[in-house]
C-alpha cells in the first residue's frame, strides 16, 4: 500500500508488572484504549491519569471484554498510561507517525506547574539531552526547574532541570512507547522535528 506518511510498528516488551507507556502512532482504526490495546490479553488492567487520580479498566478475564466506557478513552500520540498484564507480553503499536512527511513537526501541549502523563508522541528515544531533528527533545523543551519522572517497575527515576543553570541534574533514558510524568516550570510545547 503506498502511504505518503511514515507507517510502521513498535513493540514494547511489558512483564507482568505496572509499565507506563505511550502510544507512538496513530492508528488509522482509531486510537480508543479498546482498538489500540484489542490484543492484550484478557485480566489486563489499564490506569489513565486524570489530573489527580487513575481512571481503572480491566479486561475481563473470562469474555476479554472490556468494561463500558473504556472504549471512550483514547491513547492518541503522547497520552501515556499504565499497563499490567498477567503475563509476558509483547504489545505493538502500529499506524502513522503524526506530521511525517519531510521536515515535518509534532507538537504536543504541556501546561506549566503540573504533572501531566504522556510520552513522545512519534517513537523516538533518547535521554533528556538529546535535541534537534530526530531527537526527543525534552531539554530544549522544557524550562528550567521542570522534572521528569520515569517509572522503573517499583518507584520513580527523575531527572530535574536545574532552576538556575538550566542543566539536568541526570540523562534520564526515555525509550520509544515509554511513559513518563513530566511536570514543566512553564507552559510548553513539546516540539520534534523528523527528518
Amino acid at each position: 500500500v503506498y502511504s505518503q506518511n511514515i507507517v510502521g510498528y513498535a513493540n514494547v516488551i511489558t512483564p507482568n508488572i505496572y509499565q507506563l507507556l505511550a502510544n507512538p502512532l496513530t492508528n488509522s482504526a482509531g486510537n480508543s484504549l479498546t482498538n489500540i490495546l484489542a490484543g492484550v490479553p484478557k485480566g489486563t488492567q489499564v490506569l489513565l491519569w486524570n489530573g489527580a487520580s487513575y481512571n481503572s479498566y480491566t479486561k475481563n478475564a473470562i469474555t476479554g471484554a472490556w468494561p463500558a466506557g473504556a472504549g471512550t478513552n483514547n491513547l492518541d500520540p503522547g497520552v501515556g498510561f499504565f499497563l499490567k498484564v498477567p503475563i509476558l507480553y509483547t504489545n505493538t503499536f502500529v499506524g502513522e507517525v503524526v506530521g511525517s512527511a519531510a521536515g515535518g513537526t509534532n507538537s504536543l501541549p504541556l501546561a506549566g506547574g503540573v504533572y501531566q502523563l504522556v510520552g513522545s508522541p512519534v517513537p523516538l528515544g533518547g535521554t533528556v539531552n538529546s535535541n534537534g531533528p530526530a531527537a526527543l527533545n525534552l531539554g530544549a523543551t522544557l524550562s528550567k526547574g521542570s522534572q521528569i519522572l520515569a517509572w522503573n517497575g517499583s518507584s520513580y527515576n527523575s531527572a530535574t532541570k536545574n532552576a538556575i543553570t538550566g542543566v539536568w541534574n541526570t540523562n534520564l533514558p526515555v525509550n520509544i512507547g515509554q511513559g513518563i510524568f513530566v511536570k514543566p516550570g512553564l507552559a510548553t510545547n513539546w516540539v520534534q522535528t523528523l527528518q
